[in-house]
């Protein structure tokens, strides 16, 4: 089961992956208008970084295995408004709505039949859910050549062209837009580079999943890909994605009848 896998490489996750662009948590607060007190959803929190930046608000984290799940409630131990649950998104019950719903690259192993359906029957009215993603296979002359020993050892590392991610988060954003329980739709795209070294660029690479440990020899050869550059290092270039979109407002006919004194009697 994958969700064994991603559990069990909990330490490579946190270090391999990268976090989100800070603008990106400011425009999620700025639209939500988050105050103190506001209950958020987050679904699949992975190690926590997406966590940690919302940690002083009332916030339910979701994660599917105990071992994850425990992982979290270790790290957020000192913050009492960090309420972690093990359920997946679909399984999740609750008797009250929340204000922002959020998933940072995880919303794809929600059934795409129901999770944009319940998210917006759990958010309240206005409320908002902001979906986003990290991408790291960009194609370029470096990862071309990183992605090139990978593919001596197993096949289906493939980089993507901007466009391709383009296109990829455009299908996102239909899926939501046309569930017509969203308004108010928006996508923001970020550019920017990371330094990594091999050590940090195995980890990203086996935190993929189960498919993806790398074999000795093909660390040995990443690592010799990184010796040659300057400081032992590349900068990736990663494209974060956010679809943002508000809870449709419920909407009706409002009929104002003028009444007498004695209409009323």
């Amino acid at each position: 089961m994958i969700a064994d896998y991603f559990s069990n490489v909990i330490d490579k996750y946190d270090y391999g992956r990268t976090d989100y662009p800070k603008i990106m948590y400011d425009e999620i607060v700025r639209i939500s208008k988050l105050i103190a007190g506001d209950r958020i959803l987050e679904i699949g929190a992975g190690p926590g970084e997406v966590t940690e930046h919302f940690k002083k608000y009332d916030i339910d984290v979701l994660e599917i295995t105990e071992k994850q799940s425990q992982f979290l409630k270790n790290r957020f131990k000192d913050y009492s408004g960090v309420n972690v649950v093990c359920s997946s998104f679909e399984d999740y019950r609750k008797n009250f709505t929340y204000k922002l719903i959020l998933s940072g690259t995880a919303f794809h192993w929600v059934n795409q039949m129901i999770g944009y359906k319940k998210a917006a029957d759990y958010l309240a009215e206005g409320g908002v859910l902001a979906l986003f993603w990290n991408v790291t296979s960009i194609k370029n002359a470096v990862t071309e050549e990183l992605y090139g020993v990978l593919r001596k050892n197993k096949g289906g590392y493939e980089t993507k062209s901007v466009q391709k991610i383009y296109e990829d988060a455009m299908c996102y954003y239909d899926r939501v837009h046309a569930t017509g329980c969203f308004e108010d739709t928006k996508i923001v795209f970020y550019e920017r580079k990371e330094e990594y070294n091999a050590s940090r660029f195995i980890a990203l690479v086996e935190s993929w999943g189960i498919s993806h440990e790398v074999p000795a020899e093909t660390k040995k050869e990443l690592q010799d890909v990184f010796e040659k550059k300057p400081r032992a290092a590349i900068y990736l270039p990663i494209i974060t994605y956010l679809i943002v979109a508000r809870k449709r407002q419920k909407s009706g006919n409002i009929e104002r009848v003028k009444i007498s004194k004695k209409d009323v009697l």
